[in-house]
């Protein structure tokens, strides 16, 4: 039998949505948010602007407001993140400096590292995690990635050898 759970994070502005055991074919239709997909079990046909993509367990959706998709296939269990288009604008703004919202392609990914971690900012959403709890994650993740970045500079090496 299909369950659906939602719940509603005001301060971030997103919502965490979880979907099991879905049997149900999804005619053509938009959203107008963005939608992080997370696919969890099953097979499904995701046909968006006129091209089939196959959705397996692992996969990455990622939709943009106003894209075309349906989707249908074997019974699945799948998690979405559904973001505001202001609020991604924001993010893309802060985390990546992007001029506007993003604009993803191709709509399903895979990435192992990503989806663990979209997984466990769901889990967070769906279980009522702080806010502080969350950011101090996010704002370690940035500057981690940013430690990367300035090590693999050669003329960093000598840091890297001190740190060791």
């Amino acid at each position: 039998m299909e369950q659906k759970q939602v719940r509603h994070d005001g301060a971030l502005g997103v919502d965490a949505v979880t979907f099991q055991d879905v049997e149900r074919h999804f005619p053509n239709h938009v959203h107008s948010h963005y939608v992080i997909g997370l696919m969890d079990k099953g097979l499904r046909t995701l046909t968006c602007q006129n091209r089939s993509h196959t959705l397996s367990p692992g996969d990455i959706l990622l939709l943009g407001p106003g894209i075309s998709h349906c989707c249908d296939g074997q019974p699945m269990s799948y998690r979405a993140l559904l973001i505001g288009e202001e609020t991604m604008d924001r993010l893309g703004r802060e985390l990546a400096d992007l001029p506007g919202p993003p604009v993803f392609s191709p709509p399903v990914v895979r990435d192992e590292a990503l989806f663990q971690a979209l997984s466990q900012f769901h889990t967070q959403i769906m279980e009522g995690g702080s806010l502080l709890e969350r950011e101090v994650r996010r704002k370690q993740a940035q500057i981690d990635a940013l430690l990367d970045e300035w090590f693999a500079h050669p003329n960093n090496n000598y840091i890297r050898k001190i740190l060791k």
